[in-house]
């Protein structure tokens, strides 16, 4: 049995709103992303990505403006089976004065602190992996101890998660002296160095006389205020064009919508007012309906969705209000899309 088009109309809202709903929690995704980003946070690292020499640290918190700098580098690998590859970023305990929007407790940097090969987690990557705080993790990694062996094990010590944007981030810290004193390889170098400044309103002047600083030396840095390279995508990843696909669905939905109306109209002869204006009823309120479901569906699939992903899914949460504002907006584009082929098909009956 062939379904009618205002049955069709209400999954196709249902449907389209699933995917603006999914879309939506990336809008928000993005809109805290870009809300977390500071300006008295710089970012130095190399143009060629390559490590930069450990001295630079102290050079850099000689010059003015400059709070505090900190050194982090990378350890990347692969752990249990089948291999799963994680970077740990390695650094020390004042890595969390930069960030305090990560919710840890002084008792989670004693243990840190304490513990060489300590492992400090996200709470979304714990969950994600199921591990707990004493549960050891061993990375198979092409950066070799001295003992000739590749294989690093460490020890989750804490499990933190973000104030601002909970179960967001996927990050895990280690010791970096743990590491820099067993390599071969890569010995007292770091991977970028993270600064803050005491005048937000001068981070861009301290950013270009961090690079000047070492403009003529082998390694060359590259800083960014952390602030303006999110808001311009250079950090981390490109900024998704949410708005533009959100645009592009809703101009799908809203042309079948009026398609699959002008089919109804047609194909029932209903071009008198009263039956005109029960098709539009009938059609807004199935496209209600359906987007509603499609929203809820969406708003209830994010949290899953997040914790199950094997990669790190750029979604968040949204209210219910957003819910409600959508399917307001379902109900115009309905009631739109079944009156305007109606006008049409009634004013090309008066003139035939």
């Amino acid at each position: 049995m062939r379904a009618s088009p205002k049955l069709l109309t209400g999954a196709l809202f249902a449907v389209g709103f699933l995917l603006l709903g999914l879309l939506h929690g990336a809008r928000v995704f993005e809109t805290e992303y870009r809300a977390s980003a500071r300006m008295d946070r710089l970012l130095v690292a190399a143009p060629s990505r390559r490590p930069l020499p450990l001295a630079y640290r102290t050079e850099i918190a000689a010059l003015p403006n400059v709070a505090a700098v900190t050194a982090q580098t990378l350890l990347g690998g692969e752990f249990g089976t089948p291999p799963t590859k994680l970077f740990i970023a390695l650094t020390d305990e004042t890595l969390f004065s930069f960030y305090n929007e990560i919710d840890v407790a002084a008792e989670d940097l004693a243990a840190l602190r304490s513990t060489p090969n300590g492992l400090i987690v996200m709470r979304a990557l714990a969950d994600l992996r199921e591990w707990n705080v004493g549960d050891t993790v061993t990375l198979h990694s092409q950066a070799m101890k001295a003992d000739g062996s590749g294989d690093w094990d460490f020890r989750v010590v804490a499990i933190v998660d973000r104030k601002d944007v909970p179960n967001s981030d996927r990050a895990v810290f280690g010791n970096y002296s743990y590491v820099n004193d067993t390599r071969v390889d890569g010995k007292d170098g770091a991977f970028r160095f993270l600064v803050r400044v005491n005048d937000p309103g001068q981070s861009a002047e301290t950013a270009r006389a961090i690079d000047a600083l070492f403009m003529s030396r082998t390694a060359s840095t590259e800083t960014m205020v952390e602030g303006i390279a999110v808001q311009e995508g250079r950090l981390g990843r490109a900024p998704i064009p949410v708005n533009m696909s959100v645009a592009a669905v809703a101009f799908v939905i809203f042309n079948l919508a009026a398609t699959l109306a002008t089919r109804s109209a047609a194909g029932s002869g209903t071009f008198l007012p009263g039956a005109a204006r029960q098709l539009v009823i009938e059609t807004t309120a199935l496209a209600a309906a359906g987007a509603a479901l499609g929203l809820i569906a969406a708003k209830a699939a994010i949290p899953p969705l997040k914790t199950l992903s094997s990669t790190n899914l750029y979604l968040a949460p949204y209210g219910w209000d957003d819910v409600i504002v959508g399917t307001g907006v379902a109900v115009l584009m309905a009631a739109t899309a079944a009156t305007l082929p109606l006008l049409r098909l009634r004013f090309e009956k008066r003139r035939r």
